[in-house]
């Protein structure tokens, strides 16, 4: 098994999902070939994402992708997660 993990902060479009499809021609081309790959992305994962690893488990025969992450992040997530940053940064400038 291999265990990749990649942080949330340095997706921008389509990293995340780049970085899949390259680690899956990776193993495609290596000797060894691992039964699963674990691939945890701290800072949370999305459902574009769960499509790739979804459509790479279809497509690839040999190799189980499993796909996890500190949360599942959607419209919903992100605006809460903005309103708990904001109440923050208002807390931190009344300490000044």
């Amino acid at each position: 098994m291999i265990l990749l993990m990649i942080k949330a902060y340095t997706k921008k479009k389509n990293i995340c999902k780049d970085r899949i499809n390259k680690i899956s021609m990776m193993l495609a081309q290596s000797v060894y070939r691992p039964q699963e790959v674990v691939i945890f992305i701290v800072g949370g994962t999305t459902y574009e994402e769960s499509r790739s690893v979804a459509q790479l488990n279809a497509s690839n025969s040999g190799i189980r992708f499993i796909l996890g992450g500190t949360a599942v992040l959607n419209s919903k997530r992100f605006l809460k997660d903005l309103e708990e940053a904001q109440g923050i940064a208002r807390s931190n400038a009344n300490v000044v």
